[in-house]
């Protein structure tokens, strides 16, 4: 993949020679992939044509026996064979094709997201106001991209091989600290959403709780005082209740209800137990985010650094594997500056 003689596109010249160069590279390797697939589809294309062809020749033998012809035994066996040979060449030509088709997808990708980190590198600062001669402000305005080469120093390993090995140890201490910023990264919050969802239960039940007096009051007093007699009132209390399910009888379909203890409760003392609940859950919020959110930011700051310059090491690695010769490219979530060589 190394190349004295490589012209590089006009469109990054303003960016210092090593940048380009691997920039260049990856276009080569994708490219070289693409062609790879080119092949690999001809495979596969030739493949389907020689099973088709000892199938068709199959099919006359036995046609032709069918017709009473004597065919000869050892021929038939040997287009099928061909035919058996062809279609195990078909799997495993499909089977590298679909390999380096993703692989070139990859590179691709990879391509695409380090053309983001240049133009971006390149692009200058916001403009105030709208931006464009349409908007009335002024447009954004390019600048000298200010990049800092950073290469960290390997030492080849001891088997002579650049990859896989010194890869997938470093890809392994990248995927360890990812997990680990994953397990710190839980939300750190005093539980907004889960006391938002026990007021609103609370509340309800407070609403629905609250008893009600009914009885039957006395009629209004008749004009006659012969008429006048003791009122006939009866008195009760509508309390809160609730359905309990119970096992049908016969023809007996009624719900039983019981006093809903908890609506009744939520109705008198309301405030004091969501003041309860809320501080419970305030205290198993505290328990699962022991960091301070301050101090954990700064904590998967110091991760994201860590995985990011192992993601350098197993670039250099795979850079030096790359210029060997070796068979291997990036992973497509690898960070383009760890591609680029670059802080």
């Amino acid at each position: 993949m190394t190349s004295s003689s490589i012209i590089f596109s006009d469109e990054y010249l303003d960016y210092p020679d090593p940048i380009r160069k691997r920039r260049q590279d990856i276009v080569i390797h994708r490219d070289r992939l693409r062609n790879l697939v080119v092949g690999a589809d001809a495979v596969v294309a030739a493949a389907d044509e020689d099973i088709d062809a000892a199938t068709t020749r199959i099919e006359i033998l036995r046609a032709q026996e069918r017709d009473g012809a004597k065919i000869d035994k050892r021929l038939f066996d040997e287009t099928d064979a061909a035919r058996l040979h062809a279609r195990k060449a078909h799997e495993s030509a499909t089977t590298d094709r679909s390999r380096l088709g993703a692989r070139a997808v990859a590179a691709t990708d990879i391509l695409t997201t380090v053309d983001r980190l240049l133009a971006a590198l390149r692009r200058g600062p916001e403009p105030k106001g709208d931006a464009g001669p349409l908007g009335g402000g002024r447009a954004r305005a390019k600048v000298e991209p200010a990049v800092q080469i950073y290469r960290p120093k390997i030492v080849k390993p001891a088997g002579g091989i650049w990859y896989p090995g010194a890869v997938e140890t470093s890809a392994k201490r990248i995927e360890t600290i990812r997990l680990r910023a994953a397990t710190d990264a839980r939300p750190t919050d005093s539980g907004e959403a889960a006391k938002a969802k026990v007021r609103a239960i609370v509340t309800e039940l407070a609403l629905r709780g609250e008893p009600s007096v009914f009885g039957a009051l006395p009629d209004a007093r008749p004009t006659d005082p012969r008429l006048i007699v003791a009122p006939q009132t009866t008195v009760g209390i509508n309390w809160p209740s609730t359905p309990v399910s119970a096992k049908l009888r016969g023809d007996d379909y009624s719900i039983p209800h019981v006093t809903d203890a908890a609506a009744l409760i939520c109705w008198l003392a309301k405030d004091r137990i969501i003041e309860a609940l809320e501080r419970d859950i305030e205290e198993a919020f505290a328990e699962a985010n022991p960091i301070d959110p301050v101090e954990k930011a700064r904590l998967l700051k110091e991760l994201d650094a860590k995985a990011l310059e192992y993601e350098r090491i197993e670039a250099e690695f795979i850079w030096r594997a790359l210029d060997a010769g070796e068979n291997c490219f990036f992973r497509g979530d690898t960070d383009p500056r760890a591609i680029l060589g670059i802080l």
